[in-house]
């Protein structure tokens, strides 16, 4: 236990230069930006512990125990996720000013990790590599020196259902999707024989790569679901709706959260949360 502690003294040494801010992107010509990712955990005081020693900081949403980043939330919800994973988002991704000596940190508190060889400067995106919390979510971790802030939030990665190249179509077909439905923007990075390019909403990249099997939805996994904050939420649905969008749960005002909400999955089973809203956090 005072091995554990001492590491995250170490790990959150990282991240200490200054506070986290938890300003969400202002949203593209759609009215959507990047909100939050919800995680399904064991032990929630301990996750927030390690979401706010990577330099989060805890607030609450009602009831609900969230993280906050500069471009991203993250929430957390007490259960048992089905296997050890992710399902349909292979990972998330955070970038850090910093990361040096992070991902052997992280081993020394136990976690699984996949380092880029030769470490963060070895990748030509900056990837420093991999580390897997004890619900198997997989975090990304690029060294962005420029920024400004410690850690913020990067992108996320969906897993593509079906081997290449069936999985690589897939790939393009959830581009479309989500260029279609929320007016996400072509981006710069990604495409390859498993890797598709990668899409941009405010706050967050899309990406996109191959899975070798098809995948789990995200819903009751490690990542739960993902959300987008959306501007006039309520005119956004009824326009999704005309486009023949069915939503899981229709548009829902929350006054005891100080939001308002719906739910919809994608054709590839990914759980989504749209919110207007969780910009007061």
């Amino acid at each position: 236990m005072k091995k554990m502690i001492s590491m995250m003294i170490l790990v959150v040494a990282l991240f200490a230069a200054s506070p986290s801010r938890a300003q969400l992107a202002a949203p593209n010509e759609a009215g959507v930006s990047m909100g939050h990712v919800h995680l399904l955990v064991r032990d929630v005081d301990a996750s927030k512990k390690f979401w706010t020693d990577l330099g989060g900081t805890a607030v609450k949403l009602g009831p609900n125990d969230m993280v906050k980043f500069p471009g991203g939330v993250i929430g957390l919800r007490k259960g048992d996720p089905t296997g050890n994973g992710t399902g349909g988002v292979d990972h998330i991704g955070f970038q850090v000013k910093s990361g040096a000596g992070l991902m052997e940190k992280f081993a020394a508190m136990g976690l699984k990790t996949e380092p880029t060889k030769g470490g963060c400067s070895a990748s030509p995106v900056g990837s420093c590599g991999f580390a897997y919390t004890s619900e198997g979510v997989k975090i990304e971790f690029i060294e962005k020196p420029s920024n400004t802030a410690p850690i913020k939030f990067d992108h996320i990665h969906f897993a593509a259902v079906g081997g290449a190249p069936d999985g690589a179509n897939s790939a393009a077909a959830m581009r479309e999707w989500y260029t279609k439905v929320f007016g996400a923007a072509e981006g710069t990075s990604g495409a390859g024989p498993t890797l598709a390019k990668a899409l941009e909403l405010p706050g967050t990249s899309l990406r996109f790569r191959a899975a070798a099997s098809v995948m789990l939805g995200t819903k009751g996994t490690g990542i739960d679901h993902i959300g987008f904050e959306v501007k006039d939420l309520e005119a956004f649905c009824k326009r999704a709706e005309a486009n023949g969008i069915k939503f899981d749960v229709p548009f829902t005002k929350r006054p005891e959260l100080g939001i308002t909400q719906a739910f919809v999955t994608d054709p590839w089973g990914n759980y989504i949360e749209l919110t207007e809203g969780l910009g007061h956090l």
